[in-house]
C-alpha cells in the first residue's frame, strides 16, 4: 500500500508523492487498548496497522505478512515477557 500525500514543490506548486505505508502489528489481550491504538496510529497519515489478541493470532499474522514495527504488551496469557518472538 501507498499514502498518497502532497508536499510544496519549488515552483510553487503542490506534488502528490507517494509514500509506502507503514505496517504495524499491534499485540495485546486488552481489546480497548487495540482498539485505541489502531484509531490513534491510522489518523496519522503513513501507518497501516492490524491487530492481534493473542500471541497465536499475531503468529499466523506474521507468518503472512511482513510488519515494520511490532507494538506489543509484555506479558500476555500463556507466554512470559517476549513470548510473541519465541520460535515454536
Amino acid at each position: 500500500m501507498k499514502n498518497h500525500i502532497t508536499q510544496p514543490s519549488p515552483n510553487g506548486n503542490r506534488d502528490s508523492i507517494e509514500e509506502p505505508l507503514i505496517h504495524v502489528l499491534c499485540v495485546d489481550d486488552e481489546t480497548v487498548f487495540l482498539k485505541s491504538a489502531k484509531q490513534i496510529l491510522e489518523l496519522q497519515e503513513g501507518f497501516h496497522v492490524e491487530t492481534a489478541s493473542s500471541v497465536k493470532e499475531a503468529h499466523q499474522k506474521m507468518m503472512g505478512k511482513v510488519f515494520d514495527v511490532v507494538v506489543s504488551d509484555y506479558q500476555m496469557p500463556k507466554k512470559k515477557r517476549f513470548g510473541l518472538f519465541e520460535r515454536t
